[in-house]
């Protein structure tokens, strides 16, 4: 109460008025001086010796690019997570690479990165660090040559099979071509068949209609 009337009516709080009462919450509520220094110095000379090795002086990270600060208390913690922090590679190449950057290097330009061989698609399934590719090359040279004999061989009897399949098309198109003629042939003898028939049924209705004007015209001569 007597701050509060001491603020209203001098409008202002003293620095020593506002260290004295930050202290005394602090004490309140870190009273185990967990987040907080605890101790206190009448001599400058012991406050200066305590602030050097205080644990809970700030620093900085020390990391190029990282500008973090912290208590030196949360150093170690700090520097478990610093994404500017140079670490060793992973797959145990001789660079360091930063934390941050530490996948992206594995995945990409590390030469001690995983690939597999050139001739995996033809039979060679090992895996080895990309800057062994030339040693396992030329370390496997014969074995890699066989693959490609094999492929070749395959790809070759695929071809003649290919032909072959080609020529007994080409022969059962001719043969369907063949067919088809000896159909048309077939059918031609038998549309003439039917035409000499129907020609010969033409003539024999004339002839009768000739035989039946013939009987009438006798006839009426008769009457």
């Amino acid at each position: 109460k007597d701050f509060m009337q001491k603020l209203e009516t001098d409008n202002s709080w003293a620095q020593d008025e506002r260290k004295a009462t930050a202290w005394a919450i602090l004490e309140n509520i870190d009273s185990k001086g967990i987040f907080h220094c605890p101790e206190r110095f009448d001599m400058p000379d012991k406050l200066a010796e305590h602030t050097s090795q205080c644990k809970f002086r700030i620093l900085n990270c020390t990391n190029d690019g990282c500008v973090a600060s912290f208590c030196a208390i949360h150093t170690e913690k700090h520097d478990a997570v610093c994404p500017f922090k140079l670490l060793p590679c992973e797959q145990l190449c001789e660079q360091h690479v930063m934390r941050s950057e530490m996948d992206k290097h594995c995945g990409t330009v590390c030469p001690m990165k995983l690939t597999n061989c050139p001739f995996f698609r033809i039979g060679c399934e090992t895996a080895f660090p990309q800057c062994s590719l030339d040693n396992h090359c030329s370390r496997f040279l014969q074995t890699h040559l066989m693959y490609v004999v094999k492929v070749i061989t395959r790809q070759g009897d695929c071809v003649n099979d290919m032909d072959q399949r080609l020529q007994l098309l080409e022969k059962v198109q001719s043969l369907n071509e063949l067919a088809g003629a000896l159909d048309v042939k077939a059918l031609t003898l038998i549309t003439k068949e039917q035409e000499s028939k129907i020609n010969k049924l033409e003539r024999d209705l004339k002839a009768q209609e000739t035989r039946m004007k013939k009987l009438e015209n006798d006839l009426r001569s008769r009457k």
